[in-house]
């Protein structure tokens, strides 16, 4: 898809879905903005919902699989959750952080900003940066050793659960 004259890679009512690398990594470092993100149901004539709002944008670090089609599920290290209201869970350590209370409210209805996400895993280590799309440096809203040894695995980004509505630009691993 086009936005703003760039080319970018669009989640457009997509349920379970994913965009992941096509190799394994260990220690790495992803950054990507989130654009045009989807922050109101869009309704027709008489109320019902066409296109909802997005619900969340996940990071997955460490999975097993490259590709899950015939795979069912299968386990990753972690699954980063940015979801709704303006918080990020780490699914496996149950960890969560208010981002709103950080001045980082990115789904309300009256938020028109785009947004970055940065994840970094050293050593065990995983630091998640967060910052408006033009902001210069990333704010750490979460740190965090998912266990003692550093995993290696594929890194994804995923929208699972309900119809995610945002893109993808400037991606980088």
């Amino acid at each position: 898809d086009e936005v703003d004259g760039n080319k970018v890679f669009r989640f457009q009512n997509a349920g379970d879905f994913y965009f992941g690398t096509l190799y394994e990594y260990s220690n790495f470092q992803l950054t990507f903005d989130v654009i045009d993100m989807q922050r109101e149901d869009i309704l027709d004539e008489v109320g019902n919902i066409i296109t909802p709002r997005n619900p969340h944008v996940c990071v997955a670090y460490g999975s097993e699989a490259a590709d899950y089609t015939d795979y069912g599920y299968v386990q990753s290290t972690d699954l980063l959750i940015f979801d709704s209201p303006s918080r990020l869970v780490s699914y496996n350590t149950d960890k969560i952080e208010d981002l709103a209370s950080k001045g980082y409210d990115y789904t309300s209805e009256k938020c028109e900003k785009d947004f970055s996400i940065q994840v970094t895993m050293i050593d065990s280590w995983v630091t998640v940066g967060f910052k408006w799309v033009g902001e210069e440096q990333f704010t750490e809203v979460m740190k965090y050793q998912p266990s003692t040894e550093t995993p290696t695995g594929y890194v994804q980004i995923w929208s699972s659960g309900g119809a995610a509505n945002f893109a993808i630009d400037n991606f980088q691993i």
